[in-house]
């Protein structure tokens, strides 16, 4: 049992659905590290469907496990006033919606930036060597540059970790956010 989370929740039984899930998208980033590879979580659509059914499969099992109450949270029925209650509904499936892009944006940014940062670096020192400039200024410049690039591969593999146990905490979290009992 983790601290800080409510007796309640029982972790246990999702930890291999979550192992898998940070398992997988490690995999993904560490194979996009590969030259000339393709990482699914630089893909918007691949981060969306991920996202969207670890948040929906978590209000279904909630749903079948408490079968209509889980609906008191979104539709409100101690509230009296109609408005009030139907503003309320909207409201929470906005944030529902709202934690699945949020989820989703977070890993197809990271994953993007990476690459166009290696990429940036990559024509720059490409472009300098295609130049008709001093040979001496241009192995100095490349010296200068090897350096650098070593220093973002390694930062890109450390994201790629980073960023598998960032998603899969937050996942856990909307998970246990959604274990209203």
């Amino acid at each position: 049992m983790l601290t800080g989370v409510s007796s309640s929740y029982n972790i246990n039984k999702f930890v291999n659905f979550f192992l898998s899930i940070f398992l997988l998208i490690l995999t993904s980033n560490i194979i996009g590290r590969i030259p000339f590879q393709h990482t699914w979580t630089s893909s918007i659509t691949f981060n969306l469907r991920i996202t969207s059914q670890i948040l929906i499969s978590s209000y279904r099992y909630n749903f079948n496990k408490y079968s209509l109450n889980i609906a008191n949270p979104v539709l409100l029925k101690n509230i009296e006033i109609r408005a009030v209650k139907y503003f309320r509904s909207i409201l929470e499936v906005i944030s529902i919606v709202a934690r699945i892009f949020s989820l989703a944006i977070r890993l197809f940014a990271n994953r993007l930036a990476g690459h166009i940062l290696l990429h940036m670096l990559m024509q720059f020192q490409f472009g300098i060597i295609m130049s008709n400039i001093n040979k001496g200024l241009t192995l100095f410049i490349i010296s200068l540059f090897l350096p650098i690039l070593a220093f973002i591969l390694v930062l890109e593999r450390s994201v790629a970790f980073l960023q598998s146990y960032v998603f899969t905490i937050l996942s856990i979290i909307y998970r246990h956010e959604t274990d209203i009992f």
